[in-house]
């Protein structure tokens, strides 16, 4: 996918991420770094300083958008970047809407500075459908393997209280 990216849009990694507004946590689903690069945890609390900010982009109209000096913007665009990529230069940014509802966010960026156009801005944003539907499926998996793992939870404590309330005892073993 990153090859298939780099032929139009310049680009050294991609994250594809969610954020609750409800407790400020934001999670990276997908992500490609360069080597070299280190990457941060794929559970990131926002800090308490930033809440209003997040929440506040988080129910701003969806977009798609660049900024071509990371370090030069907004400070709350330069603190949450520490958080998830400090020594990105350059990055793009597509809000992932479905039906009015945010669902996501797609996250592209260069270690150069002043790497994005408008025409890149247009090329990124031919993609938002299909990762809508990459990312409702994503999703969808993650919540499959979440009930997958509860329901082994709770045969496994269920098959420990039938045998500890049955005994070790075998009826007919004589």
């Amino acid at each position: 996918f990153m090859d298939y990216i780099k032929q139009y849009i310049p680009a050294d990694g991609l994250i594809l991420a969610v954020y609750d507004p409800q407790t400020n946590v934001g999670r990276m689903l997908a992500s490609i770094y360069p080597s070299g690069v280190k990457r941060p945890s794929s559970t990131i609390a926002i800090p308490p300083q930033l809440w209003e900010w997040s929440k506040q982009q988080w129910e701003e109209e969806a977009e798609t958008g660049y900024i071509n000096d990371l370090d030069a913007d907004e400070p709350e665009i330069r603190e949450i970047n520490q958080l998830i990529w400090p020594d990105a230069g350059s990055g793009m940014h597509m809000d992932l809407e479905l039906e009015r509802h945010r669902l996501g966010i797609l996250l592209l960026f260069s270690i150069q500075k002043n790497r994005y156009t408008d025409d890149h801005v247009e090329l990124l944003s031919l993609l938002h459908d299909p990762m809508i539907s990459a990312l409702g499926n994503l999703l969808k998996h993650q919540e499959i393997v979440r009930l997958h793992q509860m329901l082994a939870d709770d045969n496994e404590y269920l098959n420990q209280r039938l045998l500890e309330m049955s005994g070790d005892t075998i009826i007919g073993a004589d």
